[in-house]
């Protein structure tokens, strides 16, 4: 069992096991130099109080519908960024697979947070979208958070939770999005209208 366990957004976690502790994060924030990985994988430390006990080489597949999801959003105009915690590299070839030329990679909870608050600095209007601990300040921060099935702590950051697994419910979001504000226009010309031309009569 492990007793005292720590999260550390961005960072890692930290627990004892039978009497030792132990840490299993990025490795600088063990403190370690970060070893040569094999392109597209991600270099995750196990460590005690003394030294690297061994590195772990994580891949994340993409998505099956991720391709054509992204390809449908930016044919309809959307700007697209993907902002992860992995390394640089990895996230430039996530990138460059999905043809999203902005991708960051390395980015903590805040840096992320404060990606989306800088996008909206510029006037723009920001949707996120995340599944993970370390996406909750950004999805937060976003005029629209949207969750995907996932965890507590994303799910209550998020003003959108999705219900159904993948990427291509956000497909539907944004034409229901798009209508509703429709909808909302023609609803306030309408109101105008009719304050315009019966408000004086009366």
């Amino acid at each position: 069992s492990v007793e005292a366990f720590r999260s550390v957004p961005g960072g890692g976690v930290s627990g004892v096991v039978e009497g030792r502790t132990l840490r299993l994060g990025n490795p600088a924030w063990l403190g370690f130099a970060a070893p040569v990985v094999p392109e597209g994988c991600t270099a995750v430390g196990l460590a005690d109080g003394e030294a690297l006990l061994g590195v772990l080489m994580l891949a994340d597949p993409l998505r099956p519908e991720a391709a054509a999801t992204v390809a449908e959003l930016r044919r309809r105009g959307l700007r697209l960024h993907l902002l992860s915690g992995d390394a640089a590299g990895v996230a430039a070839g996530m990138g460059a697979r999905l043809g999203i030329p902005e991708a960051r990679g390395g980015c903590s909870p805040e840096a992320k947070r404060l990606r989306v608050q800088e996008l909206q600095g510029e006037g723009r209007i920001v949707a996120f979208v995340g599944d993970g601990v370390n996406d909750a300040p950004a999805l937060a921060q976003a005029d629209a958070g949207i969750s995907l099935p996932g965890l507590e702590a994303t799910q209550a950051a998020a003003s959108l939770n999705l219900l159904r697994e993948g990427l291509a419910p956000l497909l539907r979001v944004h034409a229901l999005s798009l209508r509703a504000r429709r909808v909302v226009a023609q609803n306030l010309a309408w109101a105008f209208g009719y304050n315009l031309i019966l408000v004086p009569l009366a």
